[in-house]
């Protein structure tokens, strides 16, 4: 993607573009027992990968960069496929939902994680226990839904992650149950949305690093459960 030619040069492409089991628009997964390997690519005819389509893919490897095109990535998609170091977001101005177990553990992601303003939920353990997640999460504008059903936050154990962004969040209303539980690695102030109606349980819970939780935007917000184990903060609670 970088090396610049400075004279005539004969390439070989590797593809496993016929391998690719595609329904209409749907990426569905793969023909055969054998797993792809190395890096994808995925074309801007898909509208959505399938729930399963790569689960378990461990040799699947480097960036995965998603086309414009994609409004939908499925539950289990990429569960577990844990040679995988980046997801480009950069291109999906139309990705609305991330769905349940997405990246569940897939721990060889390195570095910020950065998601698209088109989006506007996250399912249960989308990318739990993906420890090398680093920096701080922005969540987009439009961003309304996290899923948490069955004790299993969208973000758990990121232990990585050192902040969160609610800046652009007008549509938050609920931080569910174990969102960003065991996320050890925040730190310093946290800062929530004026959307914010309901923190629910154990949402932030053993965040030992936070210091500070900052509820002055927070006009709206009647429910709070989700502390437990912040053996960090310290000062006044407002």
């Amino acid at each position: 993607d970088t090396h610049v030619f400075t004279e005539d040069t004969v390439v070989y492409a590797v593809t496993n573009y016929l391998r690719f089991r595609q329904e209409g628009t749907i990426l569905a997964g793969y023909y055969g027992t054998k797993e792809p390997r190395g890096r994808i690519i995925i074309d801007d005819t898909v509208t959505e990968i399938a729930k399963e389509a790569f689960r378990g893919c461990k040799d699947l490897t480097g960036e995965l960069k998603l086309p414009a095109s994609l409004t939908k990535i499925g539950g289990d998609t990429f569960f577990h496929c844990t040679g995988l170091q980046k997801v480009d977001f950069s291109a999906c101005v139309n990705l609305t939902v991330i769905d349940y177990k997405a990246f569940y553990e897939c721990t060889g992601l390195k570095g910020e994680l950065k998601l698209p303003a088109s989006l506007t939920k996250i399912g249960r353990g989308a990318f739990a226990g993906c420890t090398g997640l680093t920096g701080k999460l922005k969540l987009p504008v439009n961003f309304m839904d996290i899923d948490g059903d069955y004790a299993l936050g969208a973000f758990q154990a990121c232990t990585g992650l050192t902040g969160l962004d609610f800046s652009e969040c007008t549509k938050l209303t609920k931080i569910v149950k174990d969102t960003f539980s065991k996320c050890t690695g925040l730190t310093g102030e946290l800062k929530l949305p004026a959307s914010l109606t309901e923190i629910g349980d154990g949402a932030f819970k053993d965040c030992t690093s936070l210091k500070k939780v900052d509820f002055s935007l927070c006009t709206n917000l009647t429910y709070i459960s989700g502390f437990n184990g912040c053996t960090g903060l310290t000062g006044e609670l407002k």
